[in-house]
């Protein structure tokens, strides 16, 4: 393909993803006014660690308070609290979180085009572009990921990287395919499945030196984002004397010791299967219809297809790897619920009554804002006078 025609494709993606962004956004601002709200709670966590680490306070929630491991990612709130540095303070840091997820959003659907390039549907260099562009629309198109990619958090950025590690991985491009298998655990803890899978496909891929030196080293650049994956835990012992994240034990079935390790273990077994059935059906059973049924079922077609077509061709291997990437990954986010209202240790803000209902409606806004409004003012107790002279900004 030409540099021409990619850059064609590229921007056609762009002009997708954009359209798609501006209609978000119009809609949200239209339902909320002026701020601009985001619709998860937990997007208000990640505001609040990002402001304590941009004011000198890393893993802080309130100012003063000591460190805590109630966040669930290592990095996105460094990458916030870049924006709050820069100037995106108080209600507009909102801003800054959906200019980071609409980014990573156009990226992934660059690299969705790009991996299709090499689907196995076509022969034809024409036919290989044309589906590769469709793929890439639909998935500019796709609600949910839109949805995910504006809300505020981390979803968009770490499907970005996910996908990079994946081409990376396929295209046997060792030094990116490490760099990027080695953030992922650093922009969510599940990231660390796949960057076990993606060490262990780059070495059953490639054909290892012979000389012992070179042997180590490949070892050693194959181990590293197993290792990025202890970062954080070690991280949160320093901070707070555990290794375990907080955040993470209130979002799991398995860490709920309140219920029966049997009764613990079938809920994970369950809301897997509801995963997978949710992703070949496109209808959920809280959210009903999130992608269409068309869509869906060409999608499971086309995967079958192509699978048989590279079993024909004796190159399983990718497939097999597609599979097993899949699964690694809706397996390690199995045990998660949908919706915490509160995490041990994060601080008054975090409670809400009524939060985590329709957190994709105008009650999930209305939720993020009562949120927000108490994590900003929980060392003020909502009282102007008694805030610190660089947060008058958050102050009513």
């Amino acid at each position: 393909m030409s540099r021409r025609q990619s850059l064609r494709a590229w921007a056609a993606l762009c002009g997708v993803a954009g359209l798609g962004t501006l209609l978000y956004l119009s809609v949200s601002l239209a339902v909320s006014r002026d701020p601009l709200l985001m619709p998860l709670d937990d997007t208000y966590i990640h505001f609040q660690y990002a402001r304590q680490m941009a004011a000198g306070e890393p893993f802080s929630y309130s100012p003063g308070a000591p460190a805590t491991s109630g966040g669930t990612s290592l990095l996105y709130p460094t990458a916030l609290a870049l924006g709050y540095r820069l100037g995106f303070t108080g209600w507009s840091l909102a801003y800054w979180a959906v200019t980071l997820g609409a980014l990573a959003f156009v990226g992934s659907a660059g690299l969705v085009y790009r991996l299709g390039l090499d689907n196995p549907l076509a022969d034809a260099e024409t036919s290989h572009r044309e589906i590769a562009f469709v793929i890439a629309v639909a998935f500019a198109l796709t609600g949910p990921f839109l949805w995910a990619a504006l809300s505020g958090m981390e979803t968009a950025l770490f499907l970005l990287l996910a996908l990079l590690a994946f081409d990376a991985v396929l295209r046997a491009r060792l030094p990116a395919a490490i760099a990027a298998l080695a953030v992922l655990p650093l922009v969510r803890p599940e990231g660390l499945f796949l960057s076990a899978l993606g060490s262990l496909a780059l070495a059953a891929r490639d054909t290892w030196p012979r000389a012992r030196a070179e042997q180590a080293r490949r070892l050693f650049l194959l181990s590293l984002p197993i290792l990025a994956g202890a970062i954080q835990p070690l991280i949160n012992f320093v901070a707070t004397g555990s290794l375990s994240s907080s955040g993470n034990a209130a979002k799991s079935h398995l860490t709920n010791e309140s219920v029966p390790l049997a009764e613990r273990l079938l809920k994970t077994v369950e809301t897997f299967g509801r995963m997978w059935l949710e992703l070949l059906t496109g209808v959920s059973r809280d959210w009903g219809l999130f992608t269409s049924l068309v869509l869906a079922g060409v999608a499971l077609g086309g995967l079958l297809y192509g699978v048989w077509i590279m079993r024909r061709r004796r190159e399983g291997a990718i497939p097999a790897l597609a599979l097993l990437w899949l699964l690694a990954l809706t397996g390690a986010a199995r045990h998660g619920v949908l919706a915490v209202q509160a995490l041990p240790g994060a601080g008054d803000g975090a409670v809400v009554p009524g939060c985590g209902v329709d957190l994709r409606g105008a009650g999930g806004s209305l939720c993020g804002a009562r949120l927000a409004k108490l994590d900003t003012l929980d060392s003020a107790a909502g009282d102007p006078a008694a805030c610190r002279a660089d947060d008058r900004h958050l102050c009513p």
